[in-house]
């Protein structure tokens, strides 16, 4: 193993900021260290076992290659350029990745090369007992075919107008999380008067502590998944099969909300439904994609009793495959086991169930309704089914999710980055934090100006985005009261009071979102409005 390291944000393929004082860092054995960038050369000792220093910022260009040498050895990193990095933090709805808009944005996937644009995406990793110097993983990589589907969608489309419009490169810094609440982006100095979260922090200082936590998580899940695999009589029974006798099953209409319905209202275990329907001879037998809308909490769809999908949790849009050869003319069998681990089952009014013919263009209307454009045929699966019981359930107890901790992914994610310039912070958060409104601008100002003083920059530009339409007492919380007035608008008032920090600019996403869904797949005009600020701070 090499005793010379350079960190990995300053790896093959790395961007960085134009116009900005370069950082050069990095651990070496040696007494000193040469670094060589483009026509800059720099000595600097190495105390410690540590090297740190600045070269003269540059403008936009490349490739170079950033070389550094101690007495004996040397390291270097190729395909380095010169351009634009911003930095994304948040949970779902910035962490959101590029496969999930496949049927909204089809063109971006025609070609799915670009090395304009480029993310270094940070792993989960939380660290309770303070920063972290380098991060566990990650690595640069440009738009890819295996790179693609995996990117930041709010940072994929900014990159790609910011790009489009300056031709520079851009890098992104991902440090995105879903679930995660603002106080695991802050550090400890940053939550100095808030001693209910502190001491929170604290608890998990202690790896016994945490370790006992994530083996409790384990035995949640074993215990309510396992003895369920055993008492529903569907599985026992195989009532995925398509000559399974319904005779006795009852009917219902999908989609609906189990609190609706006079039986299954406050449900919780595992249900059946089946249906019949037919299939054309131009369809028999071909590969087809299956849409199944989005359902609370877990499925496993089969057709014509053979399993085509499954999903463990309630939040993605079921989009399966029927393979080729399943499919059959005329009547076949559909049947969904559905688990419902909290009493808030549904199949979600508004999504679309079918067999399409091909794939087109998802749109929306009237931010419910999911349509299809280019599709020729689809094999309507809504309407009446049937359902059976396969068991009951207590309530399956709710998972501590260690990593969403106070500070945790502040140091053991975010904090290795303040190290590289950024021309800008992207923020997309605030969904795990409605319920706490009050206290929001009060930690969102006190984590800008941390942000600032850490990356040695008062003025540092933040993009943030408002949450965008979403009914989340209906959508969420299934058997709550409707309120006066929903924690999510308030925390939308609360964001747009915000923009009182200095130097921060608030992108308004209402009107690309969905009502009936927390995760808004209509996330290019909010991307590219992040683009245009940017662009025009970089004009200024």
């Amino acid at each position: 193993m090499s005793n010379l390291k350079l960190p990995r944000m300053l790896g093959n393929g790395a961007i960085i900021q134009r116009d900005k004082p370069i950082h050069i860092w990095g651990w070496s054995i040696g007494e000193s260290v040469q670094i060589v960038l483009s026509d800059q050369k720099n000595t600097v000792p190495v105390i410690d076992g540590k090297f740190d220093t600045y070269l003269d910022a540059m403008k936009a260009g490349g490739p170079y290659s950033l070389t550094v040498s101690d007495e004996k050895e040397s390291i270097t990193s190729e395909d380095i350029y010169i351009g634009e990095v911003l930095q994304l933090v948040g949970q779902s709805n910035i962490e959101f990745p590029m496969y999930r808009v496949r049927d909204m944005y089809p063109e971006e996937f025609e070609d799915m090369n670009n090395t304009f644009i480029r993310e270094f995406k940070i792993p989960e990793h939380p660290e309770y007992l303070g920063p972290i110097e380098e991060h566990v993983a990650g690595e640069w990589k440009c738009v890819t075919p295996e790179s693609f589907p995996m990117m930041s969608v709010i940072g994929y489309f900014t990159a790609k107008k910011i790009t489009a419009e300056t031709g520079v490169h851009v890098g992104l810094l991902n440090t995105t999380m879903g679930g995660s609440p603002i106080e695991c982006w802050m550090s400890a100095e940053m939550l100095a008067g808030y001693d209910e979260i502190l001491a929170e922090a604290e608890k998990y200082k202690d790896p016994d502590y945490v370790k006992n936590i994530l083996d409790k998580n384990v035995k949640i899940s074993e215990n309510w998944y396992g003895p369920l695999a055993t008492k529903d009589e569907g599985n026992v029974n195989n009532w995925m099969n398509e000559d399974t006798d319904t005779s006795d099953w009852k009917d219902v209409d999908i989609p609906f909300f189990f609190k609706d319905h006079s039986e299954l209202k406050g449900f919780v275990g595992s249900i059946w439904f089946k249906k019949k329907f037919n299939v054309p001879a131009n369809l028999a037998g071909k590969e087809l994609p299956l849409w199944f809308g989005v359902m609370v909490d877990s499925d496993i769809i089969y057709v014509n009793g053979k399993q085509v999908g499954t999903t463990p949790y309630v939040y993605p849009p079921r989009r399966y495959t029927v393979p080729a050869g399943l499919l059959r003319e005329g009547e076949n069998d559909i049947t969904v086991c559905l688990r419902v681990e909290k009493g808030h089952g549904r199949f979600t009014p508004g999504k679309i169930y079918g067999i399409l013919s091909n794939i087109g263009r998802r749109v929306m209307r009237d931010c419910f309704f999911e349509e299809l454009e280019g599709v020729d045929e689809v094999i309507k699966l809504d309407g009446s089914w049937k359902y059976k019981i396969g068991t009951t359930m207590p309530r399956n107890e709710d998972m501590i999710f260690a990593s969403w901790k106070p500070t945790a992914l502040y140091n053991g994610m975010l904090y290795p980055c303040f190290k590289h310039a950024v021309r800008g912070l992207i923020w997309y958060q605030g969904e795990s934090n409605c319920d706490y409104y009050d206290i929001y601008h009060d930690e969102f100002t006190k984590m800008i100006n941390g942000f600032r003083d850490n990356w040695g920059d008062k003025n540092l530009p933040v993009y943030y985005i408002q949450l965008p339409n979403f009914i989340d007492y209906v959508y969420e919380e299934g058997d709550r009261p409707i309120p006066e007035e929903s924690f999510w608008v308030k925390m939308q008032r609360t964001q747009a009071e915000c923009q009182d920090i200095p130097n921060s600019h608030m992108v308004v996403s209402i009107g690309t979102g969905e009502d009936n869904d927390l995760h808004p797949q209509g996330k290019k005009p909010v991307a590219e409005e992040i683009a245009k600020l940017i662009i025009q701070d970089i004009n200024k």
